[in-house]
């Protein structure tokens, strides 16, 4: 856990407390193309967008959280410019991901969770799974899951 609060300074707290909520919600996600990730919180708290191929409960006892998914791609995440920010004056902002165009990603489901922090509380997002189909193709897979 420690690459989770290097690479989050802002949300690695000495008093976690859970926050008044965040959603995440996808649009599109065709390969290749762009998935974008609405989040939805508390104006002005920071965001950081977490991806995995694993969903699995990762405590994260630093930020008073419980991901559903692992934190193993936390640098790529982090390098991500969309993937870090704040959220606007609504309490909005969009991170996006652009679904390269490799075959074998074709039916591979990736998995995003947010985590938000206004410095003091932390929250998490609900689950939402991206599984990217050929643009020909006529079905896209997308399922959202609760916490």
């Amino acid at each position: 856990m420690n690459i989770l609060i290097r690479a989050l300074p802002a949300l690695a707290l000495s008093l976690p407390l859970a926050a008044q909520g965040v959603s995440l919600d996808k649009q599109g996600g065709a390969l290749p193309g762009t998935a974008t990730f609405p989040i939805a919180g508390t104006a002005g708290d920071q965001y950081f967008l977490l991806l995995s191929g694993v969903e699995q409960t990762t405590p994260v006892p630093s930020l008073g959280i419980t991901l559903g998914i692992t934190t193993d791609l936390i640098d790529a995440c982090a390098n991500t410019p969309t993937f870090l920010g704040t959220l606007d004056g609504a309490g909005r902002a969009t991170a996006t991901f652009q679904v390269p165009n490799i075959p074998a990603l074709e039916s591979l489901p990736l998995s995003f969770q947010a985590i938000t922090s206004n410095g003091t509380l932390a929250d998490v997002s609900n689950l939402v799974r991206l599984t990217a189909h050929d643009r020909k193709s006529t079905r896209l897979n997308s399922s959202h899951c609760s916490q």
